[in-house]
């Protein structure tokens, strides 16, 4: 204040609303923040220019036309435009109206730290029509929800608690569906049965407009089921020399020895399972032909649904010898099921029988499919 005495300050709990409250006539602005919605809604429609925070408004041109079409309407102050819901803004603004909604309503958390931000994440979903079908709304709620780990997983984090607050459309209930792990953290398909479970003692007869899914976080642990795609990433690194290629085929769990006596490879030469191949390899002593997996009327002996009654720890998948990746095209499956990011391997059991390896990114667990 002695070097600038223009500045101008405020307290509040978002950045967001600091910089409207430093724009009002006080200097020094601060208020109890159960009184922010109060004052807020009492400021004009031209304080749109100064609802950005920590985040510039993209065009200033564009806020100001916002402000001359809600005046055109009659509206003067910001509590005279809260009222509208959020397809309305999307609808006629896009992102910009999607954005300024949610700074008009607390949504949009920004949060000034030095530190790394590990705060919980929050997705405020507003449904175009209420939903009073349990069917549409657990899948509303399953497709954001998966968003939401998704984007939970690429800061490296797990989920260790999920809460839901479904709002109604009458009377201004709202339920609340909370979710936490049976073991160290939450999965999709755990997410997936709990939730069908939870709004089957859900009265829907108020519909859902809209809600509310807030994911509490921890620091991500290593997964002990995830061998095989560590050992391909190792592999990637090595030379590609004519006999580095064979054991990126061949490599897998245990040391094998393999016997590239009657395996003649050219310099250029990248052996492939695809194709004419019908060379044959030995490993730790035994023949096997490769041409057998060009065709596609081998199938497991096991259909999908069966997988997961062989589920395989990791004593049990050091036992198999991997080959290589299968195509899902060999399997059959309900195409209308959820995609559960399943990977297929051909391995070879300890009695040197080739057998099929699943591996479940929902669980991250791996599965023993059947033979061939």
């Amino acid at each position: 204040k002695d070097f600038f005495p223009e500045a101008k300050a405020a307290i509040a709990s978002n950045p967001i609303v600091a910089q409207l409250f430093s724009n009002c006539e006080n200097s020094y602005f601060s208020c109890l923040p159960e009184r922010e919605t109060e004052l807020l809604q009492q400021l004009p429609l031209s304080s749109l220019h100064n609802l950005e925070g920590l985040v510039a408004w993209s065009s200033q041109q564009e806020i100001e036309d916002i402000i001359t079409f809600f005046r055109v309407l009659g509206f003067q102050k910001l509590g005279d435009i809260r009222n509208f819901e959020l397809h309305s803004f999307q609808q006629r603004w896009g992102k910009t109206g999607e954005q300024m909604w949610k700074r008009l309503h607390g949504y949009d958390k920004q949060v000034i730290t030095p530190l790394k931000n590990d705060f919980n994440y929050v997705d405020h979903v507003d449904l175009y029509m209420p939903i009073s079908l349990r069917p549409f709304l657990l899948h509303q709620l399953e497709n954001h929800t998966r968003k939401l780990i998704n984007t939970i997983k690429d800061h490296h984090k797990e989920m260790n608690r999920l809460v839901i607050y479904l709002h109604c459309e009458y009377n201004y209930d709202v339920h609340v569906i909370e979710i936490v792990p049976q073991y160290d953290h939450l999965n999709l398909l755990y997410i997936y049965e709990e939730l069908d479970k939870k709004l089957h003692h859900i009265d829907l007869s108020n519909p859902i407009k809209k809600f509310d899914i807030e994911a509490f976080t921890c620091k991500a642990k290593h997964s002990k089921f995830l061998p095989w795609q560590q050992q391909s990433l190792k592999r990637k690194q090595l030379s590609k020399n004519a006999i580095d290629r064979g054991n990126n085929v061949l490599s897998g769990f245990l040391p094998t020895q393999i016997d590239f006596d009657n395996f003649n490879c050219s310099e250029n030469l990248h052996y492939s399972l695809e194709g004419d191949t019908t060379e044959d390899l030995r490993i730790n002593g035994h023949k096997y032909q490769l041409d057998w997996l060009n065709t596609t009327t081998q199938e497991p002996a096991l259909e999908l649904e069966e997988h997961y009654s062989l589920p395989l720890e990791i004593e049990d998948i050091s036992k198999y010898q991997k080959v290589t990746t299968l195509s899902s095209n060999l399997f059959n499956f309900d195409r209308n099921a959820n995609d559960r990011g399943q990977h297929y391997y051909l391995a070879i059991d300890s009695d040197h029988n080739k057998v099929c390896i699943c591996y479940d990114q929902i669980e991250q667990k791996y599965f023993k499919v059947g033979h061939f």
